[in-house]
């Protein structure tokens, strides 16, 4: 059996948020991804969020499908490269791709390219350039040629995915695009989505119901962002599918860690408990799901350290509804959603603010015990 897992960042997010000034202890995907046990793309795949900038297209086995950032943050393009490439390196896909080597070679080495392009310089730039293409083309050639033989002797039979933002959406869109692959259609996929939201305008095509083939998902909600066109989505599930949804106090980027008082970039560093309970519970959830991570850089929270965080959780309530006037969208507007910014189109539980005693769903379950609240046990989950 051969698991492997999917991270996907948000909109705008990479894989070096593991380190970013809105978050002091990283942004949850990213430091999860730096933190899994395996080889790259062959255990573990990370994808950088669209509209980031582009900065891993060099290496992504899929045609060259890059865009702007604009485009990328407004209107999610570039989600279907990031799907096309997850399923290129699950099949071990060596069909050539016209990948045009050079364009990559040229952003990578865009700082030092000179600006005078008949200069003795740009000649060497040029001469660097085309090196550095044939070594892209000959390391990925190679890589998909161990991808290939390493599918075919231990073929993918689970996949766990787990996804920020639109990069929650993309799992979900994954878990759908697998069902139209053959030798894909039949691994079971588990997904972990942290406010999944498509946006107003978006590049998604199949994501509001999911099939068969998802075995479970967890889902987190932000519940105090407020953004215009901002609006997060519950998928419709197969019957057989196993699935725990909760709330989680603060903004979008909160429950990933974004720990200032803003949700965003200004402020003190004082909310930390909704990020550090989100990657606990999902540290726990994908370890049970499979996910090998370096024991000494998990959190493993006891029950009594969960609760203690909530305890704080509860006494910075004010600080939270503070930030239903700040949004991502219309930013200066105070203009914002309702409350209700979950689309579903069936009852889950969790998804209100239903629990008088706690702060969210899941705070009522580890205050009586649940197994899976607490400990993330994938056998716990009814």
């Amino acid at each position: 059996m051969s698991t492997v897992t999917v991270f996907f960042s948000g909109t705008g997010a990479t894989s070096e948020n593991h380190v970013h000034k809105s978050y002091a202890a990283g942004e949850l995907v990213s430091v999860l991804a730096k933190n899994v046990i395996g080889k790259d793309n062959f255990d573990y795949i990370q994808v950088d969020g669209v509209g980031s900038g582009n900065l891993s297209e060099w290496k992504k086995q899929t045609l060259d499908n890059t865009y702007s950032a604009l485009l990328g943050q407004l209107a999610g393009r570039g989600v279907d490269s990031n799907i096309k490439h997850v399923i290129n390196l699950l099949t071990g896909n060596t069909q050539p791709a016209g990948y045009d080597y050079k364009s990559r070679a040229s952003n990578l080495l865009s700082a030092s390219k000179p600006f005078n392009r008949v200069s003795s310089a740009f000649s060497a730039w040029k001469a660097q350039r085309d090196e550095l293409a044939l070594d892209l083309k000959s390391g990925l050639n190679a890589q998909m040629q161990m991808l290939s033989s390493e599918r075919q002797r231990n073929p993918v039979t689970q996949l766990n995915l787990i996804g920020w933002s639109r990069g929650g959406v993309t799992c979900f869109e994954l878990a759908n695009a697998l069902l139209k692959v053959p030798s894909l259609a039949n691994i079971k996929v588990n997904i972990f989505a942290l406010d999944p939201v498509p946006g107003g305008m978006n590049a998604f095509n199949n994501y509001k119901t999911l099939g068969p083939n998802v075995k479970q998902i967890v889902c987190v909600f932000a519940q105090d962002e407020r953004s215009l066109f901002f609006k997060a989505r519950m998928p419709n599930l197969h019957k057989s599918t196993k699935f725990y949804t909760t709330l989680m106090p603060g903004r979008h980027g909160t429950l990933v860690g974004a720990s200032r008082t803003s949700g965003g970039s200004k402020g003190e560093h004082l909310l930390l408990g909704p990020g550090f309970v989100t990657r606990d519970f999902a540290e726990k959830i994908l370890s049970s799901w499979g996910t090998r991570f370096k024991q000494s850089a998990t959190l493993n929270l006891s029950k009594e350290q969960i609760l203690e965080l909530y305890k704080k959780m509860d006494g910075n309530k004010s600080l939270y509804k503070k930030m239903h006037s700040k949004v991502y969208t219309a930013k200066n507007l105070i203009i914002t959603t309702t409350s209700n910014r979950i689309a579903a189109h069936s009852n889950f539980p969790g998804l209100k603010k239903e629990f008088d005693a706690a702060v969210n769903r899941h705070h009522f379950d580890v205050l009586n015990g649940d197994t899976f609240a607490i400990n993330g046990k994938a056998s716990a989950l009814c």
